[in-house]
């Protein structure tokens, strides 16, 4: 059998899809439970800290000011080392990528739990953050390509409910752990978790070969077997070999080959097997010989190819682009006013981030393919994806500072009455899912949207009536319609890009969600200053900044709805 029909891991009993093999019943649910697990560690690891704040203020001694920087330290590596989730899984392979940072996360946060200063803990937060912000979009990507395409939506929706589920439950956890006085649990937690994470990926997630050397024509996606596989067919290919493949001056007509041409063109043939090796979601329709293709739209090769040297440049812009920018957003506004000190940091990444969309446009072997916005279909993706972003931090930013500051409730009842968000949400997911494998993107931009814009106004109407049944009909609404196009939205822009760029079309949609995310918090505490007399937020300021929200909302959902591109399908 050629190593195009392979799936690392899984036996041969999954059913053919478009000439891929595809795991199924148990092959699937194992692999994806891995995956399920290192997103919702690292969503509980990115939350876990925001209600600590005043215990860890008094364990360590320390000031509210030095113990935001736990926080604030974590979410700055998280944004800056995730655009380098798509190069290192192409440089080192998804699985060993994926597996090497959950596996360093469980140490750094064993260590974490007992740092004897809050510098020490700030540090190690960093690290944590560091290490894994590439496990999420890696994961994403190993999700999307082990998922039959007909049924992306569906899947990536169900497994998308625990790790969606992390950020509600997360904070109640992290309250009450440190209402008993154990709140280094929620760090010690997460070394039962890597070590699940690690040996069962070992085991149940697809193998491939690391990378070799620029030139020598293998994949990371290559996996360990392939050379042995193909071996046995390489007199067929061997006899095939165009003229002149791999820049061998050979031509197909060669009547003898020696065995180590014949070895090399082994190598070279498993470099060039688009099939659904190690679970990278490419096609087997084309020859195991085939030489680079070309997309259509793209003007690029085929991204298998050999990563070559280092994108100094980017991996250094990169980084400073991406902080400047979150840091800047999330503090250029305060109640004084402008803050021109972090102002100017957000001009400094707009630079930066210039010089680094040049950079990538231009280089050989990018960090993050841009080729990708190309695409009209990705464009529009990507577009409805941030559109989403900035509609759900504002409400999540602003709700809490409303329950606290002007219902006067405390920070655990703020996070217990915004439950209902979450499970509803975990209803919405496959409902989204489903409806995007049957219509997609349209029909939820239509659905969710409009129930998180719908949710939030009869909230916004009735806020003055401080009626609990109420805000929990609002925010269940609300909730349904966030789940319905969350992870629908991602599957579409996986489903935008080509199959084997889908480690960079996750990379690129988890760099552009955590600057909206930053965007969206930064423009919803703008427009509550705006609203605010007198430096202090009072019922009415909230009333005004929730409606203002809602009718931005209304008009992201029409302009989402004229961008978005009808159904073709089964995607790709």
């Amino acid at each position: 059998m050629g190593a195009h029909n392979t799936v690392g891991g899984h036996g041969g009993d999954a059913p053919h899809h478009g000439g891929t093999v595809k795991p199924t019943g148990a092959s699937l649910v194992r692999p994806l439970s891995v995956v399920v697990v290192s997103g919702a560690m690292m969503q509980l690891g990115a939350i876990s800290f925001n209600v600590l704040t005043p215990t860890l203020s008094g364990v360590f001694h320390a000031t509210i000011g030095s113990v935001q920087w736990v926080i604030v330290g974590y979410m700055l590596m998280l944004s800056a080392v995730t655009p380098f989730a798509a190069w290192f899984s192409k440089r080192f392979g998804s699985r060993r990528t994926m597996l090497t940072c959950c596996g360093c996360y469980g140490i750094i946060s064993l260590c974490a739990a007992f740092s004897p200063t809050i510098q020490a803990l700030i540090a190690l937060r960093m690290l944590q953050g560091a290490v894994g912000a590439m496990a999420g979009p890696i994961g994403t990507a190993i999700s999307y390509s082990l998922c039959d395409k007909d049924n992306a939506g569906k899947i990536m929706g169900i497994i998308g409910i625990p790790i969606f589920m992390t950020p509600a439950l997360g904070p109640l956890l992290s309250g009450w752990l440190a209402d008993i006085g154990s709140w280094k649990l929620i760090l010690l937690i997460n070394v039962p978790l890597a070590a699940y994470i690690v040996i069962s990926g070992l085991v149940w997630l697809p193998g491939e070969r690391r990378r070799p050397a620029a030139g020598d024509g293998q994949t990371a996606d290559t996996p360990a077997h392939a050379s042995e596989q193909i071996s046995a067919d390489t007199p067929a290919s061997a006899a095939n070999t165009p003229a002149g493949f791999a820049g061998d001056g050979q031509t197909a007509d060669t009547p003898a080959q020696t065995s180590a041409q014949i070895t090399a063109d082994a190598h070279i043939a498993a470099a060039n097997t688009p099939g659904d090796v190690a679970g990278d979601g490419q096609t087997a329709d084309t020859p195991a010989h085939a030489p680079a293709q070309t997309f259509e739209g793209l003007g690029d090769t085929d991204p298998s190819d050999v990563v070559g040297r280092p994108d100094i440049l980017g991996m250094a812009t990169a980084p400073v682009a991406v902080c400047a920018l979150v840091y800047g957003f999330q503090n250029a506004l305060t109640t004084a006013g402008l803050n021109v000190p972090a102002a100017c940091i957000a001009l400094v990444g707009l630079l930066a981030l210039a010089v680094f969309v040049r950079n990538e446009l231009t280089f050989e072997g990018p960090i993050l393919r841009l080729a990708l916005f190309k695409r009209k279909a990705f464009v529009n993706a990507v577009l409805t994806q941030a559109a989403s972003m900035l509609l759900i931090p504002g409400f999540l930013f602003l709700l809490p500072l409303f329950f606290q500051g002007v219902y006067g409730w405390s920070a655990f009842v703020s996070g217990l009455i915004m439950l209902p968000i979450a499970l509803a949400s975990a209803v919405g997911l496959p409902f989204g899912g489903k409806a995007f494998d049957r219509h997609g993107v349209r029909r939820i931009i239509m659905v969710g949207f409009s129930c998180v814009v719908a949710g939030m106004t009869l909230f916004t109407l009735t806020q003055g009536l401080k009626n609990p049944v109420l805000i929990v009909a609002g925010f269940c609404i609300a909730g349904f319609g966030l789940g319905y196009y969350s992870t629908s939205l991602t599957t579409n822009v996986l489903s935008a890009a080509p199959t084997q760029m889908s480690k960079d079309s996750s990379t690129i949609n988890a760099t552009v969600m955590q600057l909206m995310n930053a965007v969206g918090t930064a423009w919803s505490t703008s427009i509550l200053m705006f609203f605010t007399a007198g430096g202090v937020a009072t019922g009415p300021a909230y009333f005004k900044a929730f409606a203002a929200v809602c009718v931005i909302g209304l008009v992201l959902t029409v302009l989402c709805l004229i961008g978005a591109q009808e159904h073709q399908g089964c995607p790709n």
